[in-house]
Order: C-alpha cells, then sequence, then structure tokens
C-alpha cells in the first residue's frame, strides 16, 4: 500500500474499523479478506493517482474510498466473487487515470461513475466495456468534474441506451468539440453543429457515414424468451400509445426506444387492464407495402418469413423505423427505412 494512504489509515484506525464492524453488520457478505483486496488492489492505485496529481489530497479521497469500498464490497459489487466485473473494472481502469478531478470530487465522482458502470451493466443489450474504454481513452481530456459526468452520459447512449439520446446529444453540447465528436466516432476536424444535426435527424445514422436513403433492413432485434433469459414468456405485439411504441406480452406492457447504437425496455406503467393499448397494424408510408411476409420500397424487398405469421406493426413517430412482431419470435424486429 502506498506510503499516503497507510498514512490516512494508521491515522484513525480506530475510526475506520469502526466504519467496517458498523458496515459488516448490515452486509453479512462484507469479509475483511474481499474488502482488503479492493483496498489495496484498485483502492490503493486510487489514493496514489490522485495524490500525486494534487499533493495533499491523499486524506480526502482515501476516506471518499473507504466508504465507497465498504458499500460496493458489502453489496457485491466489487472485490472477488462480485456480481459483475464492470464496477471493478472502472476503479482499476478508469478512475486512477482520473486522479486530478478524483481529487477535486472525490465522493462525487467516484459513485457516479460507479453507480454509472451499474446501470450500464444491468440494461439488457448494452456494452459496459465500451463504455469503460470511452471513459478510459477520453476522460483524461476532460477539463472538469462536469465535462467528465457530461462525457460518462454521451458514452452510455453510444454503448446502448438509446434512451439517453436526448439527454446526452444536450450533454455532447456541454463538451469540447473535439470531445464530442471523438465520444461519437465522429471523423477528427469534423464540425460538431453537423454532426449533431445528422444524430438529430436520422436515428440509424453513424457519424461518418453518409446519410442517404438505405436499403430495407433490419436494423435490430429487441426481446428474447424468458427462458432464455429475456423479458416475454409468449411472442411480443408492437402498439402504440401517445405515439410510442409498446411491447406487448403475457398482460404486460414495456416502452421500446432504439436507435442505431442500441435498444432497450422499460416496464410501462398502466392503470388497469382496460387500458391496455391494441396491437397495432398501423399505416405505412407512401410507397411502402407489406405483402404477406414480404416488405417492398420500390424494387428493395425484404423477406420476414422468419418471423412467421405477422402479428402487428407499427411506424416510429419520425418515420424511420418500422417495428414488427410475428408469432416465430419472442422478438421485435425494428426495420430501417432511412
Amino acid at each position: 500500500m502506498n506510503a499516503a494512504f497507510s498514512r490516512v489509515l494508521a491515522s484513525a484506525r480506530a475510526d475506520f474499523n469502526r466504519r467496517f464492524v458498523e458496515a459488516r453488520h448490515r452486509y453479512p457478505e462484507l469479509t475483511p479478506e474481499r474488502f482488503a483486496a479492493v483496498l489495496q488492489g484498485p483502492g490503493d492505485a486510487l489514493v496514489a493517482a490522485a495524490e500525486q496529481a494534487a499533493p495533499g489530497s491523499a486524506g480526502a479521497v482515501a476516506q471518499a474510498v473507504y466508504d465507497a469500498a465498504l458499500l460496493l464490497v458489502g453489496q457485491r459489487l466489487a472485490g472477488p466473487d462480485a456480481r459483475h466485473p464492470w464496477i471493478q473494472a472502472v476503479w482499476a481502469d478508469v478512475l486512477p487515470r482520473l486522479g486530478g478531478l478524483v481529487a477535486v470530487a472525490p465522493e462525487r465522482l467516484i459513485a457516479a461513475l460507479s453507480n454509472a458502470a451499474g446501470q450500464v451493466a444491468a440494461t439488457p443489450g448494452a456494452r459496459p466495456e465500451q463504455w469503460i474504454t470511452l471513459l478510459r481513452d477520453l476522460g483524461p481530456s476532460c477539463g472538469s468534474v462536469e465535462e467528465l459526468l457530461a462525457l460518462g452520459q454521451v458514452a452510455a447512449w453510444r454503448s446502448g441506451l438509446s434512451h439517453y439520446r436526448t439527454g446526452a446529444l444536450a450533454a455532447a453540447d456541454r463538451l469540447p468539440a473535439a470531445l464530442a465528436l471523438a465520444v461519437v466516432d465522429a471523423p477528427p476536424g469534423s464540425d460538431w453543429p453537423v454532426v449533431r444535426t445528422d444524430l438529430q435527424r436520422n436515428v440509424w445514422h453513424q457519424p461518418g457515414g453518409r446519410l442517404e436513403r438505405a436499403r430495407l433492413r433490419v436494423a435490430a432485434r429487441v426481446g428474447a424468451f424468458r427462458g432464455f433469459g429475456g423479458l416475454f414468456a409468449q411472442p411480443p405485439r408492437i402498439a402504440v400509445a401517445l405515439g410510442h411504441w409498446l411491447a406487448l406480452a403475457d398482460g404486460s406492457a414495456w416502452h421500446l426506444i432504439a436507435d442505431g447504437w442500441g435498444a432497450t425496455l422499460h416496464r410501462a406503467e398502466l392503470p388497469g387492464d382496460d387500458s391496455m393499448p391494441r396491437p397495432a397494424f398501423g399505416a405505412l408510408p407512401d410507397g411502402l407495402r407489406l405483402q404477406g411476409a414480404v416488405l417492398r420500397r420500390g424494387r428493395d424487398e425484404l423477406d420476414l418469413s422468419e418471423l412467421g405469421t405477422l402479428t402487428s406493426h407499427a411506424l416510429s413517430s419520425d418515420g424511420a423505423t418500422l417495428a414488427v412482431t410475428g408469432d416465430g419470435t419472442h422478438a421485435v424486429v425494428l426495420i430501417a427505412l432511412t
């Protein structure tokens, strides 16, 4: 353990021991071995990084590290046998590279990035490894805690949290242009307002690609059979309520949100059975035809027979995507029209 961390722990040993005993009463799985693995590993590296970047910060950072480790190890969110590796990865791979920012606001930053990693990890279909890589590589370019938190929000959107889309675009506006471009994978030197407009206009646009009318294609499959870890015990159907998609199955409803970086399902709270929307066979835009299991637009066509008998379809409010369900799949299939 580095000298600065050792001095802090030794200076208030009785108080630190008291905190451990109290936490262990709340969290029986908080063992000395598990706790020591975090404290002497990534916790030690983080205190050392902060002290090197901002001499004199070790005391406040050590206190924050100790208390956060008690909580995370006690809930098996960090340390040996953790429920997933992603919070531990934040402590090991991201936070030590941000020593100067951690020294400014240790409690806030450690908690914010740990919580964010847990949220990304808990979102089906999200890519926590990508989120961590983006924070690891781009985080050191942030000039303030606020910039880092904005970066984390945009990185979470890019890593599959499609419901962050609106907030992430606003957060990207608060970043330096070069950093905003990097986190959305736009070519260096691009004009951020132009890139932002393209992202806002077309949910399937990927920066650096050409905005043109694409061939009909399956852009995403959302949901899976409950027996294989998905949400649906029965094939879902799609409905529309207040301009938004709802996936219906088993008497329940989920909001469905999707774009080029991911798709997420969120439980929808409905007042009662009488309020359950009906599956939709919505109107198709001009030029788009569904003939049996084949979707056609001009000479372009897409065979949907793999879905079985089609049970519902609905257009997104922006006209960019058609959601389709069939009795042969537990997924909602999203077809990009732009």
